[in-house]
């Protein structure tokens, strides 16, 4: 995945689809201001929204553990709606 200048990024399918504007990744499920990349993971994602999948997104905290979660709603522009946030126990190999 490509470097990038915001830290609170995340991705859908190792396509990055936008950062988080709140000062830390979210931890538990809500609603959550995001700034949307015009992208093939923003569109993919999306789209897969419309049809009725809850795509499955990640990001990789600064110790290298991956957080997954479960976008669920976008209600509106830059507002992400999110669940089933979880850890994983090992750490990202190779990024």
């Amino acid at each position: 995945m490509a470097q990038s200048a915001h830290a609170l990024e995340f991705s859908y399918n190792r396509m990055l689809v936008g950062y988080f504007q709140e000062d830390t990744f979210p931890t538990g499920p809500g609603r959550y201001r995001y700034m949307p990349y015009r992208g093939m993971g923003h569109y993919r994602m999306s789209t897969q929204l419309r049809q009725g999948s809850r795509p499955k997104c990640t990001f990789v905290l600064p110790d290298r553990k991956t957080i997954s979660f479960v976008a669920v709603e976008i209600p509106e522009y830059g507002v992400l709606k999110i669940e089933d946030v979880e850890r994983d126990s090992s750490a990202v190999a190779g990024e």
